[in-house]
């Protein structure tokens, strides 16, 4: 399964016909009942997303990007559900209209399971099998396995009776394989050599009578001698088979399918258990630096009220202690912002304003980890970003949540006190900051 995103706006050559095959995928992952005729129109909507792939992009790359689409992990273990969604739809839409009635109001609640193999049948076993009433899976099956008696097939040639020219029957006893071998089975196919004709393995080249372009190489095992009465016991017997095979072929695609399905479930509860842990601890983490934080604004505050109310009194063995004091704070603030920047909170509106030093923590252009200033707010849009380093004509539109603080302390005490208040006090309006750093 490809784990690569899917971009709707280019992945299918037009961004019109991508959201509709974003809907489709919506409506196809979010209806629970899954009755046949749900199906049949999902089916005909991603039949016809196809066709318009191929008119967009050209028949190859077109069905190579409806391809991608279906295995991509957004249909994740439902892939198989597309696919016999689609099949289902091109079988219903075959069939007459009475017929149509008949399923629709007999079989519009069978499983999946059992839906899915009718199309392999012929209209006369459907008819019977709708009649006789609710069909699961393996009711079917054994239907279709029921020992009949089986017509009377042609013994093995021998290649000493053939004559190139000669119009065979293609019929292995078993899928050879090979992909265009097997599309041969049960048709006829017309000798054109015989190949080592003296050695212990000779084989034949044939041609395929549909297709005189199509030659290839099979064993005198794999064909048999076309005669009027057994060539339609043949073709239905083969018919069979191949019915059979192609049924048994899904039932195993389904379960692997279903398989993967089930383990990408599971690996994703275990990651978002794992999220949740990290989550609660950090959680715990800024709980505990809020209480801290508050402690320190107390003290904050109550030192710049007798700063402010003693600066003019203030004598010098007083104005030592008064620093010595200052220095411990600023020394306390300083660490706490320093947790506050590792644990790179995301802010909010409230908390940013114009001339705040910040650190990008989310970007999808690659700006995370620059640092830079705030230079202008946009509405409710975002805020204009001036980022350091970077020519000062380029600036980056951020949402508040992408941005968290950028502790660089300016040098002077007197300076980092109130540079430090700010980012303590970070409930404060983004007016009132600005108030105090215009007083400085």
């Amino acid at each position: 399964m490809d784990s690569t995103p899917i971009n709707y706006q280019t992945h299918f050559g037009n961004a019109e016909l991508g959201f509709q095959a974003k809907e489709t995928l919506t409506q196809f992952l979010s209806f629970a009942g899954r009755t046949l005729e749900q199906l049949v129109e999902l089916g005909a909507q991603l039949t016809c997303i196809r066709h318009k792939c191929t008119e967009t992009l050209n028949i190859k790359e077109g069905k190579k990007a409806f391809k991608e689409w279906l295995n991509s992990e957004e249909f994740g273990g439902s892939r198989y559900l597309a696919e016999s969604a689609m099949r289902l739809s091109e079988w219903f839409n075959g069939l007459s209209h009475d017929l149509q009635q008949l399923v629709i109001s007999k079989a519009n609640h069978w499983s999946i399971a059992a839906l899915k193999q009718l199309p392999s049948l012929t209209n006369d076993i459907v008819t019977q099998l709708i009649q006789t009433g609710q069909q699961t899976a393996a009711s079917i099956q054994a239907v279709i396995k029921k020992p009949s008696k089986k017509p009377k097939i042609n013994p093995l040639i021998d290649i000493n009776d053939l004559e190139p020219g000669e119009t065979l029957i293609f019929s292995p006893p078993e899928r050879t394989g090979d992909e265009d071998l097997d599309n041969l089975i049960g048709c006829q196919v017309e000798l054109i050599e015989i190949l080592n004709p003296d050695s212990n393995r000779p084989t034949l080249q044939i041609r395929h009578l549909d297709e005189p372009d199509q030659i290839l190489v099979c064993r005198p095992n794999e064909v048999r001698k076309s005669s009027p009465s057994s060539t339609n016991q043949l073709e239905a017997e083969l018919a069979q088979l191949k019915e059979i095979l192609a049924a048994q072929s899904d039932e195993i695609q389904q379960l692997k399918e279903e398989r993967d399905y089930y383990s990408k479930q599971l690996k994703n509860i275990e990651s978002q258990q794992q999220e949740q842990t990290k989550e609660n601890q950090w959680k715990e983490e800024r709980n505990r630096l809020l209480e801290e934080n508050q402690e320190l604004k107390e003290k904050l505050s109550q030192l710049e009220e007798k700063i402010d109310s003693n600066s003019e009194q203030l004598q010098p063995g007083n104005m030592t202690l008064e620093i010595d004091d200052k220095d411990l704070l600023i020394h306390e603030l300083t660490e706490q912002l320093k947790a506050y920047q590792k644990l790179e909170l995301p802010l909010t509106d409230e908390q940013l304003f114009v001339g705040a030093r910040v650190k990008v923590i989310t970007c999808d252009q690659g700006w995370a980890g620059y640092t830079g200033i705030v230079k202008e707010r946009l509405n409710n849009n975002g805020w204009w970003l001036e980022l350091d380093g970077i020519d000062s004509a380029v600036r980056q539109l951020y949402k508040a949540g992408q941005l968290t603080w950028n502790l660089q302390l300016p040098t002077f005490p007197t300076e980092q006190l109130k540079f430090t208040s700010y980012y303590v006090n970070q409930e404060n309006s983004s007016n009132k900051v600005l108030a105090s750093f215009r007083d400085s």
